[in-house]
């Protein structure tokens, strides 16, 4: 990386300098790697210092690069750095916030209805996706697979169905979901 970067920094007298002195290589990186947006997903879960990255990197008068945060804001604290990165934008340049709610039972019969070959899905398939899953694209996408892996499927004259009936007894997290995808594989 020396290369791309500039000559070395002066040495830390403390913390808050050593934290400063990474914050700037790191953003001399992401310019010299031309860096047009960062992406974060679930920024609600990010540590302190990446949050304060964030913040160094949209507070800087040659900043150049801009920040996708996706974020849960029920799960953002008041005391949250993220709280104040949509106040320090570049010159020139907007915050924007876009709100998602929860999917309807249309959205998620064609979200269920895209990962099943676009073939669309009964009526009780999809309620019983959109209540099981309340609207959580994650979760409708987790149900599906599950429902798909274990043979719960069954493809009928007015589009996919479940087969049988009683609940899913999806795994609690998309971890252990995950986890038992992988049980399966030889």
């Amino acid at each position: 990386l020396r290369n791309w970067l500039s000559g070395p920094l002066e040495p830390a007298d403390g913390p808050a300098s050593a934290r400063d002195r990474i914050f700037r290589a790191l953003a001399e990186l992401l310019a010299a790697l031309d860096v047009t947006t960062l992406v974060v997903e679930d920024a609600h879960w990010a540590d302190d210092s990446t949050l304060q990255f964030l913040l160094f990197v949209v507070s800087r008068p040659d900043n150049a690069v801009g920040i996708v945060l996706t974020v849960r804001p029920g799960e953002v604290e008041d005391s949250s750095p993220i709280r104040l990165l949509g106040t320090r934008a570049a010159a020139g340049a907007a915050p924007v916030r876009i709100g998602l709610g929860p999917l309807g039972r249309a959205e998620t019969a064609r979200l269920a209805s895209s990962m099943l070959g676009a073939v669309g899905v009964e009526r009780e398939l999809a309620d019983f996706l959109q209540h099981h899953s309340e609207g959580l694209p994650l979760a409708v996408e987790e149900s599906v697979r599950l429902l798909s892996d274990r043979g719960q499927l069954v493809r009928g004259g007015a589009g996919w169905r479940r087969a049988g009936e009683g609940g899913l007894d999806v795994p609690p997290t998309v971890r252990d979901s995950v986890l038992e995808r992988v049980d399966r594989l030889d």
